[in-house]
């Protein structure tokens, strides 16, 4: 990791609190969730690792929450619900159907989130990268946490089926959930990020290409459908919208 960069004045750019907001909040539906499988995980172990995994991801929402009150110049009290139907991505807006269903988010949705928190860590704009450095130290365990799962599920050929269909499903979203080509670049030119949408997206497919190969997958099988990218939710539209 790169060392952070000193305190200094960096104009806020606008497309930021949009881009904190979309990350607290699929954060939040993620933690939601966890939480709803850490009473049903295949093993005590795995629940009670899943239950940890799920006070990090909702209380990263919290603290992201925090940042959107500074970003929006309102008093930081940490308890503005700022959740707002149609920001969280449609993989992560209904509880999961399987263990395998949560998995599949452990990897490739955790994964993008996290990809993004640590392209803040080395940030231009000091509250949002005081905010992401500690949430990076948690964000390590869940990959490891994922993968160990992934790769125990794929050995069974009926459940690597379900996965594998799922994964398509969340990578595809996920890697829309960066933005289109060229998208963030202004965020990337102030430092406030250290890559734009290309960059991220690069990044997080180096991130899940094991796991895209252990389960059969090949990256350029997923086209992204950005005729139904809605900028406004940083997310893909469902065919209903």
């Amino acid at each position: 990791m790169s060392e952070p960069r000193p305190d200094v004045e960096v104009p806020m750019p606008a497309e930021l609190p949009a881009l904190v907001h979309s990350l607290a909040e699929n954060k939040k539906l993620l933690g939601r969730r966890y939480s709803e499988w850490a009473v049903g995980g295949p093993t005590l172990e795995a629940a009670i690792a899943l239950s940890a995994m799920a006070q990090d991801e909702l209380g990263h929402a919290r603290v992201l929450y925090g940042l959107l009150e500074e970003l929006r110049g309102l008093p930081a009290t940490g308890d503005t619900d700022w959740t707002v139907e149609g920001w969280g991505l449609s993989v992560v807006r209904q509880p999961f159907e399987t263990w395998a269903h949560l998995i599949g988010a452990v990897v490739f949705l955790d994964a993008a989130l996290t990809t993004l928190v640590e392209a803040a860590t080395t940030s231009a704009f000091p509250p949002l990268r005081r905010r992401t450095r500690k949430m990076i130290e948690e964000e390590r365990y869940h990959a490891l946490y994922g993968f160990h799962w992934l790769e125990r599920l794929a050995r069974i050929a009926s459940i690597r089926s379900v996965l594998a269909e799922w994964a398509g499903r969340v990578f595809t979203d996920t890697m829309a959930w960066f933005g289109p080509p060229g998208d963030l670049a202004p965020l990337r030119a102030t430092g406030v990020l250290n890559a734009d949408a290309d960059g991220l997206r690069e990044r997080y497919l180096q991130r899940v290409r094991p796991a895209l190969e252990a389960l059969g997958l090949r990256p350029t099988a997923f086209v992204v459908p950005w005729d139904r990218w809605d900028p406004a939710w940083r997310r893909l539209r469902l065919d209903d919208e």
